[in-house]
């Protein structure tokens, strides 16, 4: 081969290597966002079955239940959110579930007779509250919300908007 043939395989094979290596970089990058994103790991104890529901003993878990809407969850305990008048910018807590077929809550909460304290909620939007939305097989009981500040739009209420 001449040198300047062998220059042009040279930047050919150079050049295609780069869409190459641009191609795995984006590759990974996809995988990772879908892993970090999408495959949530609940930080508290249970499986979310409802021979062993997610047990929730403080508000970060109980915002976790924003990541699986059909898992079974229990408090184990009463809780104190006051924390949440810090959380997203003094928006607070998101509720969990909104009002979008599939997105709405359709899991198991048992409240056990226990209390969430100071939840704030502060959204300019529509169905707020501990529980946007709430679907048709959503089963929430025994609890008892004490001094939550939630504001919205329309369709706002402590426990739940819709």
């Amino acid at each position: 081969m001449q040198s300047k043939q062998k220059e042009k395989v040279f930047k050919y094979l150079y050049y295609h290597g780069k869409k190459g290596l641009v191609f795995v970089i984006l590759f990974l990058g996809i995988f990772i966002f879908f892993s970090v994103n999408f495959v949530s790991a609940f930080s508290g104890t249970g499986n979310g079955s409802l021979a062993n529901p997610y047990d929730i003993t403080n508000c970060t878990p109980l915002q976790e239940m924003r990541d699986d809407l059909s898992a079974h969850y229990q408090l184990v305990g009463n809780i104190n959110c006051s924390e949440t008048s810090e959380w997203n910018s003094g928006a607070g807590f998101e509720p969990i579930g909104i009002d979008i077929s599939g997105q709405r809550f359709n899991g198991k909460f048992n409240g056990n007779g226990f209390n969430i304290n100071n939840l704030l909620i502060d959204k300019e939007s529509d169905y707020v509250g501990l529980f946007g939305a709430v679907g048709a097989s959503g089963y929430i009981n025994n609890v008892t919300l004490v001094y939550p500040s939630i504001n919205g739009l329309e369709r706002v209420g402590a426990l739940f908007g819709k």
